[in-house]
């Protein structure tokens, strides 16, 4: 955020106060400040194979399955074992004062960071380790799907 405040300040002026109420709190026991935003890069994904459907019985095992090739793809940006994006430029190197900035975030929140979730069964974080899971959230890049289309109910 720095970076943009001095590289815009001639358009933008002096910023004293900067809100971002989507940004979320760590708890509500004290005034969390946001110190670091990700940003965003969002894509649009298709995958047709057929100009119109066909029964599976009948395309199985001649077709390639349309899923299969989309999973083939975004396993060229994600390792699917770890969650962990393989396009180097997405990175930094994390500052020395962002770690010990997370540590003691992680330290505050303890376990309510991955235990806020609603967890089924058998399911948990990517790590078990909470400074890790919060680096993972707040400063390195992830991949989300947010949506999918085309999938009978």
């Amino acid at each position: 955020l720095p970076f943009y405040l001095d590289q815009l300040a001639e358009q933008i002026g002096q910023v004293d106060l900067v809100i971002c109420l989507d940004s979320g709190s760590g708890n509500y026991d004290q005034f969390w400040i946001t110190a670091s935003l990700r940003g965003i890069c969002m894509g649009y994904l298709e995958v047709k194979i057929l100009r119109e459907a066909v029964h599976s019985g009948h395309g199985s095992g001649i077709v390639p399955s349309s899923f299969r090739i989309m999973r083939q793809l975004l396993t060229r940006i994600e390792d699917e074992n770890t969650g962990e994006l393989k396009v180097p430029e997405l990175y930094r190197e994390l500052k020395p004062s962002e770690l010990q900035q997370a540590k003691d975030v992680a330290d505050v929140l303890g376990k309510e960071l991955v235990e806020e979730f609603p967890w089924v069964e058998g399911a948990g974080p990517v790590s078990s380790d909470l400074t890790q899971c919060l680096l993972n959230r707040s400063l390195r890049p992830t991949l989300m799907v947010t949506g999918a289309g085309g999938f009978n109910p």
